[in-house]
């Protein structure tokens, strides 16, 4: 009878890294490990396929898979996902505020976040300048150079840049009520 060796080798340890949530638009780097050779896939958003480590600007939520290979030519796969978050302006604009003094709802205060370059405007019914600001934390207080105006209703007009880089612009009405 005649004996023959066997060598059992492991299949290589893939691992492409924590799965992790970006902003849309912008890129991660991915971290795969575990093998001598690497392919990723889908191939159209990363900056190589081949590597270990690609740059990935996805489009949309997506599972990359890592298939590593080692010098057997044995593989494994893992995979990771990018989920893409499509941050939009968080923010609130009151339709109507009450300036009596009795610290409810004083203020006509836009509350909220991503407005970057914010610039607010109130008018009244014959489109006078009433108030404006620069600067988010500075509300209108029902006042016109210091003095206390009557029930009425008021427009607004509020510039923005938003996450992306966009100049927004949103108006409405609000209403001063005594």
């Amino acid at each position: 009878a005649s004996s023959v060796d066997v060598t059992v080798n492991s299949n290589p340890n893939a691992n492409a890294g924590a799965d992790v949530t970006i902003l849309s638009g912008e890129s991660t780097l991915l971290t795969g490990s575990g093998g001598l050779s690497y392919i990723w896939n889908p191939p159209g958003d990363l900056s190589c396929t081949a590597c270990s480590s690609p740059t990935a600007t996805p489009s949309i939520t997506t599972n990359y898979y890592l298939t590593v290979s080692d010098a057997n030519g044995c593989t494994a796969v893992d995979s990771v996902l990018i989920t893409l978050d499509f941050q939009t302006q968080d923010f609130f604009v009151p339709n109507a505020f009450s300036p009596n003094g009795d610290n409810h709802n004083d203020f006509f205060e836009i509350e909220g976040t991503g407005l970057n370059d914010f610039y607010v405007r109130v008018f009244n019914r014959w489109g006078e300048l009433i108030f404006d600001s620069e600067d988010q934390s500075i509300s209108w207080d029902g006042t016109q150079n210091g003095k206390a105006l009557n029930t009425a209703v008021f427009a607004y007009s509020l510039t923005y840049t938003d996450s992306f880089g966009v100049n927004q612009v949103v108006s409405g009405n609000v209403t001063l009520i005594k």
